[in-house]
């Protein structure tokens, strides 16, 4: 009689997908806690304070809207200046598989990603909406306080954009590849243990 219970690798298999998409998402975590302090240390708590008393909260999400920033709180602090914007769009949520399941994962917890390329060449979830009306409200405040701002994920938008910063490149699948690695050692190790 054994002691140790008989699994099929299936089952451990799945159990190390479980593992390492829940290691992932507590690592996400960890980074979106610290960022969240970095952004509030950069900025005066004072100033910033004033500004949401006259923003405009967006309904139902955790964004509002300054009279000189994007201020979201949906997973992390990010506090945006318009006017370091160059372009910004809806995250695609046709495409490829892993794209889909973080944005619908994402929406459930919060909306869709709303991502903006900055002046520095940094790319940045700048908030999370929950309906076209948010997204609206947004393009129509950037545009507002940015005239140069490109919006929309066009062909025609990421010429522009590398025009404008040529050190764009078109966005990889790099979490996809190492969360398929991690499969692949997986499925490994449980047929090395099912031996």
């Amino acid at each position: 009689m054994a002691l140790i219970p008989v699994t099929d690798s299936l089952s451990v298999i799945l159990a190390g997908v479980f593992g390492i998409y829940t290691l992932i998402f507590i690592i996400i975590n960890i980074i979106n806690y610290i960022k969240s302090n970095n952004a509030l240390k950069k900025y005066d708590i004072n100033v910033l304070k004033k500004e949401v008393e006259t923003a405009i909260k967006l309904d139902g999400i955790d964004t509002y809207l300054t009279d000189n920033y994007i201020i979201s709180n949906s997973k992390t602090i990010k506090i945006t200046k318009y006017s370091d914007i160059e372009w910004t769009f809806i995250a695609n949520t046709t495409g490829r598989v892993f794209q889909r399941m973080v944005i619908s994962s994402s929406y459930r917890l919060g909306g869709i990603p709303v991502i903006a390329y900055l002046k520095n060449g940094k790319k940045d979830i700048i908030a999370f909406i929950k309906n076209e009306i948010n997204a609206n409200m947004i393009f129509s405040k950037i545009r507002n306080e940015n005239n140069g701002v490109l919006i929309g994920n066009t062909l025609e938008n990421a010429k522009k954009y590398k025009s404008i910063n040529p050190k764009y490149k078109k966005d990889s699948d790099k979490i996809a590849i190492i969360i398929a690695i991690a499969i692949v050692i997986a499925t490994l190790i449980c047929s090395y243990i099912n031996k």
